[in-house]
């Protein structure tokens, strides 16, 4: 496996996976057989690619570089896993050295035109703050008719402000009530404030069409075997694209 690690200002590129505490109980909630990634993200994800063998895949926000082992797995001609935490990349390091890792952020990462036949992202999307420059990018780096596949957190479920009020007690706001206004939220997850930026659904699809893809399948995704009560609203969203 070739590890990349980028030259520009390493302080752009660190994030929460990066800090200690927060990764190892990252690392647990993957190792959940029930977690959402486990159950109904990545099972979205690989049950709608296009075929893999010989192709020419990106993964945007790899991981530990589970979605790049599996795509390895099925034959691909090549692939390569961008992650903007080195911790994730070092994680990596003992897997299948077909794979190349690069160490750089999403907004930062610069491939030649025409690169790949498929772009995957998974949950690492909504922590970008300048969609619409990330979606021009890959829409350069895909072959025509090539496929960008990816998830996100829902945007009813990004909509709610999560604050810690003056006696410490958290409080959690409707998203209802907050849809509609865009932006910078913290939420809260594993015992940590995490950072992300919540977009309407009107977002997506305006980005999605303004950069020149074609929705060919788009998913809310629940927990299945929950409650009713437990299970009324999707915490995923899931698109497939095609570029036009």
């Amino acid at each position: 496996m070739e590890v990349v690690l980028n030259k520009k200002d390493l302080k752009i590129l660190n994030n929460i996976y990066d800090k200690e505490s927060f990764f190892k109980a990252y690392q647990k909630y993957r190792k959940d057989p029930f977690s959402l990634n486990n159950i109904v993200e990545q099972p979205f994800i690989r049950k709608n690619l296009p075929i893999v063998k010989n192709q020419k895949i990106l993964d945007l926000g790899s991981g530990f570089g589970d979605f790049c082992e599996y795509c390895i797995g099925k034959d691909c001609k090549d692939i390569i896993g961008v992650d903007s935490s080195k911790r994730m990349i070092i994680a990596s390091k003992n897997l299948n050295s077909k794979i190349k890792f690069v160490h750089d952020h999403i907004e930062l990462v610069e491939f030649g035109e025409n690169s790949f036949d498929i772009v995957s992202s998974s949950l690492a999307l909504h922590y970008i703050e300048n969609l619409d420059l990330v979606f021009k990018k890959i829409q350069g780096w895909l072959k025509e008719k090539g496929v960008f596949i990816f998830t996100v957190n829902h945007p009813y479920y990004s909509a709610k402000f999560e604050n810690i009020t003056d006696d410490v007690k958290e409080r959690l706001s409707s998203s209802s009530e907050n849809y509609a206004l865009r932006g910078f939220r913290k939420h809260k997850w594993l015992d940590h404030y995490v950072s992300k930026y919540h977009r309407t659904l009107e977002d997506y699809l305006l980005i999605i069409k303004k950069n020149g893809f074609f929705v060919d399948k788009i998913n809310e995704l629940y927990l299945p075997n929950k409650k009713v009560s437990e299970n009324t609203l999707p915490k995923l969203i899931a698109f497939r694209l095609i570029k036009v």
